[in-house]
């Protein structure tokens, strides 16, 4: 039987996948495809994000995998399409074609990976039998949930796992933990705001939280203003993501005199407020001192520095603060280098926190929103050196690379499983935009490349 790709990928990007929706549409698609070309499939189900969820595993008719063998991963979950306007090639849920170039949710990043991995399945010679498996993850976007869910339950345990991420065909042999903080602080004692204050509103430059160093932090440079003036911030509201340097933040302070000159000569928006309000200062402090807390965490904790990643460092971002009443919300993310430990990191903080916080007379609570360890390979490593020839035998680019975000590859390494990560399309500049767009020659290629990799690993 002739596959058909585009069909296919047609069927999956209809299929609404968005984390908080569940994957349950875009499982059945695959296992409709898995069964036309003749591989078995069964579900790991489960409940995340308030709704029904499963992983799919998938392996060769007859021929369910054992301890030892290769895993071919890809997400099924997709972030929300955003504003639809933007969108202005297709719906996001309807695949659209121009020659090459396939649009829609997900093709990059990442359901398209899937279908090349399947037809990759479907060709492994008879001596891998047993040695090969597909697994399509839910909820990646969100905290690699499904991998972890697998790590945790599968029915069994790899020895190689080969991630899906848009890689442009690149073998991605190490990248950064990610760490994402949420930390909820209540003031029961929080006195009324000044009765006449300053709005001050801060601009930044937006940059992905993996490289800071490229954008300018709102939050930061409004904290770093009212401290060298000596001024409380009495509210507080800037950013919108953990993941994103935030270009926006305002805050109000007390109406001290010269301060609106001050703001007004380093470009600051300044407006005058009276309506009555609670004043959020000791919180604010405790939540600063607690990021403060965090960053020397992430960036003193040894490893300091790995050549292979560019920044070269561990980073650290403070993405949101929103203040309401007497509660403050804060929202920090670092990016970490292998060797960092997140749940010690954590379990630092939480401890100076709780100690703040009880100093204070406040209530603290901090969600452990993300805690993802980075991901390296060994010095010598089977998986790699295989990668590394599949590549070479397909005339691809067989040098690995290191990249600052964070995958599912690091859930699978925190388990004593080789990983690397591999796919087709672009990440920079395409996943989680509007327009997301891939390359069907780089789907077809990759599919090639999946079924060299089962050969050279597994037959």
């Amino acid at each position: 039987m002739t596959f058909d790709l585009l069909s296919a990928a047609r069927d999956l990007i209809a299929a609404d996948s968005v984390s908080a929706r569940g994957n349950l549409r875009a499982v059945e698609v695959l296992e409709k495809v898995a069964h036309s070309l003749g591989l078995e499939t069964y579900r790991q189900e489960a409940e995340a994000l308030g709704t029904a969820q499963a992983n799919l595993v998938v392996h060769p008719r007859g021929a369910p995998p054992t301890d030892g063998s290769l895993l071919l991963v890809t997400h099924t979950d997709t972030v929300g399409s955003g504003p639809l306007e933007l969108w202005t090639k297709t719906n996001p849920w309807v695949l659209a074609q121009d020659e090459d170039t396939l649009y829609g949710l997900g093709v990059a990043d990442v359901k398209l990976d899937a279908l090349a991995k399947l037809q990759a399945l479907a060709s492994a010679p008879p001596e891998a039998a047993g040695k090969v498996a597909f697994l399509g993850t839910f909820a990646e976007e969100v905290g690699c949930l499904g991998a972890k869910h697998f790590v945790r339950y599968g029915r069994f345990r790899p020895a190689w796992a080969s991630c899906g991420e848009p890689s442009e065909l690149r073998i991605i042999d190490a990248h950064k933990g990610y760490l994402v903080a949420n930390v909820e602080l209540i003031d029961p004692g929080a006195p009324d705001a000044s009765a006449e204050r300053l709005r001050l509103t801060f601009g930044g430059q937006a940059a992905h939280s993996s490289t800071p160093h490229l954008g300018v932090n709102a939050i930061d440079r409004a904290f770093a203003f009212c401290s060298h003036h000596g001024v409380e911030i009495e509210w507080a509201e800037g950013g919108d993501l953990a993941n994103k340097v935030p270009a926006r933040c305002v805050v109000e302070v007390p109406a001290l005199p010269g301060l609106d000159a001050a703001a007004i000569a380093e470009g600051v928006a300044v407006e005058k407020v009276r309506d009555p309000k609670r004043s959020i200062a000791r919180a604010l402090e405790v939540g600063r001192r607690i990021s403060g807390e965090l960053r020397k965490a992430v960036l003193e904790s040894p490893p300091k520095e790995d050549s292979r990643f560019d920044p070269a460092t561990a980073v650290f971002n403070n993405g949101v603060v929103r203040s309401d009443g007497n509660r403050l919300e804060f929202t920090c993310d670092a990016r970490l280098l292998p060797g960092h430990d997140p749940v010690a990191i954590f379990d630092r903080i939480e401890a100076a926190g709780g100690q703040l916080a009880r100093t204070f007379g406040l209530t603290m609570r901090i969600d452990r929103a993300r805690a993802n360890p980075a991901m390296a390979l060994p010095a010598k490593s089977r998986l790699r050196d295989a990668a590394m020839e599949t590549s070479r035998a397909l005339g691809l680019n067989p040098s690995p690379q290191a990249k600052p975000t964070n995958t599912e590859g690091g859930v699978f390494v925190s388990a004593g499983i080789e990983a690397i990560v591999f796919g087709p399309g672009r990440s920079t500049g395409n996943a989680h935009t509007a327009n997301e767009w891939q390359s069907l020659s780089q789907l077809q290629d990759a599919a090639r490349w999946y079924a060299q990799l089962v050969r050279n690993l597994c037959a």
